[in-house]
This record gives structure tokens, sequence and C-alpha cells, in this order.
């Protein structure tokens, strides 16, 4: 019923990954968790566990940068829909202004919020599937509100629906921003081997649009048509402006000795 997990890395100064990237060089991690777990049997509740989870990120002269304290709670019915409580204290040393999207600026400083969250998210042996995080109030000195919200609607085995939508509103004494992201799955299973995929990506930041719909169809084991469809524009206001598009067939076969 106990869990625990200890964790450490460094990053020196001068590491430069020939293959990926690093948000900070020069850094000291200490990340440590502990959670208790309780199972039940012929109850409503399945489980009921408690976490807790602290991450700590020094120079490597040992001076705090940022850190999170994260404590939750959470409840698991015997048909897995799940209820969290969640509660994060965080502390950033700005060294230099930055901006948030939307220009926002954040002065350098030291800041220290503390946020509350929970989220609701209903089984998967359902037809529809919901969850839904909200987190508020703090954002470094200003407020702070998001909202992530996932729906899933099935009809048998044959069509899922799924859109997100995240907004996140700031509010600083430097400016304010509202940010949404609104995307979309559609999934088509015309027959256990034949399948069609649709995604569709728009945020109000970078007004990007982006489509993507992808057709598989497995006729013989280990033999299969693969048909993709993208594009990319922009949406600065009413027009649609096309950016990159894109059009792939592939063809795969197996062949066996």
């Amino acid at each position: 019923p106990w869990g625990g997990q200890l964790f450490f890395k460094q990053v020196g100064q001068n590491f430069a990954p020939a293959l990926g990237f690093i948000n900070r060089p020069g850094i000291r991690d200490y990340e440590a968790t502990l959670s208790e777990r309780t199972r039940y049997r012929q109850t409503y509740l399945r489980s009921l566990q408690f976490n807790a989870n602290g991450i700590w990120i020094t120079g490597l002269d040992d001076r705090l940068q940022s850190s999170q304290l994260h404590f939750w709670a959470s409840a698991i019915n015997q048909r897995y829909d799940r209820v969290n409580l969640d509660v994060y204290h965080h502390f950033e040393d700005v060294p230099a202004a930055f901006k948030l999207p939307g220009g926002v600026p954040v002065p350098a400083g030291k800041y220290e919020w503390t946020n509350i969250a929970g989220t609701i998210d209903t089984t998967q042996g359902r037809a529809w599937v919901i969850t839904w995080t909200p987190e508020c109030c703090s954002f470094y000195n200003g407020s702070y509100f998001k909202s992530d919200l996932a729906v899933a609607l099935r009809y048998h085995d044959l069509i899922e629906f799924a859109p997100h939508y995240v907004a996140t509103w700031i509010n600083l004494p430097t400016g304010y921003v509202a940010i949404h992201v609104f995307q979309t799955n559609v999934t088509i299973n015309f027959t256990p081997d034949m399948q069609l995929v649709i995604q569709e990506q728009f945020d109000n930041i970078s007004r990007s649009f982006s489509f993507s719909a992808r057709y598989r169809w497995e006729y013989e084991p280990g033999n299969e048509v693969f048909v993709s469809l993208g594009q990319n524009a922009l949406i600065p206001g009413t027009r649609f402006e096309p950016q990159t598009s894109l059009f792939s067939i592939r063809l795969g076969n197996t062949f066996r000795f």
C-alpha cells in the first residue's frame, strides 16, 4: 500500500545535446514522491490514494531556482470512475523578464503561489467519457484559471467523436491574456481492419489551424494500404490562408519464405 521514489539529475553548464534540446543547463534536479493506497472490496470504492510529490531545481551553486510541491488525493469506484483533488505550491526565481503568450511580460523577481485543481474522469467502459480538470487561482503575482475538458462519444465500435477544449485565462498587473486551444478527433472503424482517423486543431494565439486524415486498410495480415492527407493554415480573421499541404500513399507488403 505504500510507495515512494527518489530521483536526482545533474546537467552540466556546457551540456549541449546533438539531438533534442534542454530547457536549462547547469542545474541539479531533486525529486521525491510518497504515496499510500487503500483498496476495498464489496464497497462502492475500489481504492483511495494519497500522494505527495516535491521537485526542487537548483543551480550548480545549490541556489534554489524553482520548486513545486504537489499534494493530491484520488478516489476510484468499482466502475473506474475517478475523482482527484490537487494542491500545488510553486516557487520561481525569475532571473530575467520574459513574455507569456499574447506578449504579456513577467518581470524578473521571486514568486510564490498556490493553486487548487480537481479532476473528474469517467470510466472508459461507457459509450461516453468525460474528463474535466479545472485549476485556479494564482499565477506569478496575478490571477489564473484553466479548464481542460475532453469528451469522447462512441457508437458501438464503429465511430468515436472526441472534442477537446483547453482554455486558460491569465490576468497579471502587466496585462491579460486568454488562451484557447480546440481539438477534435474522429475515428471511423469500417471493419476491424479498415480505419479512418481525422484530427483538427486550432488555437487563438498563433491562429494556426491543422488538419490531418489518415486511412489504413490491412487487407491481409502484414499487407496494408495507408493514405494520409494533411493541411496547415492560418486563420488571422475570417480569411483562410493555406500554408502547407501534404498527401501521401504508402503500400506495405510482407514477403514470407
